[in-house]
Protein backbone atom coordinates (compact mmCIF):
# COMPACT_ATOMS: atom_id res chain seq x y z
CA UNK A 1 0.00 0.00 0.00
CA UNK A 2 1.41 3.40 -0.88
CA UNK A 3 2.37 5.44 2.18
CA UNK A 4 -0.59 7.28 3.67
CA UNK A 5 -3.26 5.44 1.69
CA UNK A 6 -4.58 3.49 4.68
CA UNK A 7 -5.24 6.77 6.48
CA UNK A 8 -6.84 8.27 3.35
CA UNK A 9 -9.11 5.24 2.87
CA UNK A 10 -10.03 5.30 6.55
CA UNK A 11 -10.85 9.01 6.40
CA UNK A 12 -12.93 8.69 3.21
CA UNK A 13 -14.95 5.77 4.56
CA UNK A 14 -15.58 7.63 7.82
CA UNK A 15 -16.87 10.60 5.84
CA UNK A 16 -19.31 8.31 4.03
CA UNK A 17 -20.47 6.94 7.38
CA UNK A 18 -20.91 10.43 8.83
CA UNK A 19 -22.98 11.55 5.83
CA UNK A 20 -25.19 8.51 6.30
CA UNK A 21 -25.50 9.14 10.02
CA UNK A 22 -26.34 12.83 9.46
CA UNK A 23 -29.06 11.79 7.02
CA UNK A 24 -30.63 9.70 9.76
CA UNK A 25 -29.82 6.35 8.17
CA UNK A 26 -29.24 3.37 10.44
CA UNK A 27 -27.32 1.25 7.93
CA UNK A 28 -24.77 1.87 5.24
CA UNK A 29 -23.48 -0.33 2.44
CA UNK A 30 -20.01 0.48 1.15
CA UNK A 31 -19.01 -1.00 -2.23
CA UNK A 32 -15.26 -1.36 -2.49
CA UNK A 33 -15.08 -0.50 -6.20
CA UNK A 34 -16.99 2.71 -5.63
CA UNK A 35 -14.57 3.79 -2.89
CA UNK A 36 -11.63 2.92 -5.17
CA UNK A 37 -13.08 4.96 -8.02
CA UNK A 38 -14.11 7.91 -5.82
CA UNK A 39 -10.58 8.11 -4.42
CA UNK A 40 -8.84 7.56 -7.75
CA UNK A 41 -6.86 4.60 -6.42
CA UNK A 42 -5.60 2.79 -9.49
CA UNK A 43 -2.78 0.61 -8.18
CA UNK A 44 -3.14 -3.21 -8.35
CA UNK A 45 -3.80 -3.88 -4.64
CA UNK A 46 -6.19 -0.97 -4.03
CA UNK A 47 -9.24 -3.23 -3.66
CA UNK A 48 -7.50 -5.47 -1.12
CA UNK A 49 -6.27 -2.42 0.80
CA UNK A 50 -9.78 -0.97 1.03
CA UNK A 51 -11.14 -4.30 2.26
CA UNK A 52 -8.42 -4.52 4.88
CA UNK A 53 -9.21 -1.05 6.21
CA UNK A 54 -12.97 -1.68 6.38
CA UNK A 55 -12.46 -4.96 8.23
CA UNK A 56 -10.31 -3.49 11.00
CA UNK A 57 -11.56 -3.03 14.53
CA UNK A 58 -9.86 0.38 14.48
CA UNK A 59 -12.02 1.64 11.60
CA UNK A 60 -15.20 0.23 13.10
CA UNK A 61 -14.43 1.69 16.53
CA UNK A 62 -13.46 5.14 15.26
CA UNK A 63 -16.37 5.32 12.80
CA UNK A 64 -18.72 4.01 15.52
CA UNK A 65 -20.15 1.30 13.27
CA UNK A 66 -20.80 -2.40 13.62
CA UNK A 67 -20.01 -4.70 10.74
CA UNK A 68 -23.19 -6.53 9.82
CA UNK A 69 -21.58 -8.51 7.02
CA UNK A 70 -19.98 -8.43 3.64
CA UNK A 71 -20.64 -10.20 0.39
CA UNK A 72 -18.97 -13.58 0.21
CA UNK A 73 -18.07 -13.56 -3.46
CA UNK A 74 -15.70 -12.20 -4.47
CA UNK A 75 -13.96 -12.30 -1.13
CA UNK A 76 -11.96 -9.18 -1.96
CA UNK A 77 -13.12 -7.65 -5.22
CA UNK A 78 -14.45 -4.40 -6.59
CA UNK A 79 -18.00 -5.69 -6.14
CA UNK A 80 -17.48 -6.61 -2.48
CA UNK A 81 -20.00 -4.76 -0.32
CA UNK A 82 -19.58 -4.17 3.40
CA UNK A 83 -22.74 -3.51 5.42
CA UNK A 84 -22.54 -1.60 8.69
CA UNK A 85 -25.02 -0.41 11.28
CA UNK A 86 -24.51 3.30 11.82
Amino acid sequence: MPPGDAARIHRHARQLVERSRSAGETRIRLRVGTIRDDMGLNYPDAVADICQVLETDKFQYEARVTLLGRTKRPIWGADTVFSFSV
